[in-house]
């Protein structure tokens, strides 16, 4: 197993909290990964061998439940990942949904793309984080960490994404990545028990896998569990 000097440091935190390795639960460990953009018929393969060998188990689908549905399968999961599509499959049920496992001390992931890539991303950020994804960013190339990032420990040449969208930063959301054209695309927001993700280049979870890419899923995938 690989472990990053930065999931070393989350778990000395999180030892000096009195939440040692011990506290860590199956469930807390489990991603179900929501793929609602299937255009590409995209498999998330080199992301989950990267997650499963630091302990995670990842569920991938491309199957859209019922809110009550996904009410009922997330209990079994700390981290949704919701992969954006072009346009809206969510509506405010599964909002609510969201918002009650939100409250539970769950972890969500919100990810897009250039526009229109951006449909429920932007329903989900903007109703619970007040930021909202946007624009067409030709990227290919290399991102660059905040300066305050928390994600970027060991994160070395990470691909951006094909193309991205930027994140619009009111206060309450904290910058991590930069694009190549200086918009941020990767940004945060931990406020009383929520705690998200808000990315705005997908497609860097299946093209262009490289160590900068393994790295930083793995830093966020530890930072969503919180430890």
């Amino acid at each position: 197993m690989r472990v990053s000097l930065c999931i070393i440091g989350v778990f000395l935190f999180s030892i000096a909290r009195g939440q040692g390795s011990e506290s860590i639960t199956l469930k807390e460990s489990s991603i179900l990964i929501l793929k609602l953009y299937t255009a590409d018929n995209f498999l998330t393969t080199d992301l989950q061998r990267s997650l499963n060998a630091e302990g995670f188990m990842v569920k991938e689908t491309d199957t859209i439940p019922s809110s009550d549905s996904l009410a009922i399968q997330l209990k079994k999961f700390g981290q949704l990942w919701v992969v954006s599509d072009y346009e809206r499959h969510l509506d405010s049920s599964y909002l609510e949904v969201l918002k009650s496992y939100l409250d539970s001390g769950n972890a969500l992931y919100i990810l897009a793309d250039n526009e229109p890539y951006n449909a429920d991303a932007n329903f989900l950020a903007k109703n619970l984080t007040g930021a909202e994804f946007g624009g067409n960013f030709l990227a290919d190339m290399k991102a660059k960490a905040s300066y305050s990032s928390d994600l970027a420990c060991n994160v070395v040449d990470m691909y951006e994404g094909f193309t991205v969208s930027s994140i619009s930063m009111p206060e309450s959301v904290k910058p991590q990545f930069i694009g190549s054209e200086g918009q941020v695309f990767i940004a945060s927001f931990h406020h009383y028990k929520y705690k998200i993700l808000l990315d705005g280049g997908f497609t860097r979870m299946y093209t262009k896998w490289n160590a900068g890419s393994e790295t930083y899923f793995v830093n966020a995938a530890v930072w969503l569990r919180g430890g």
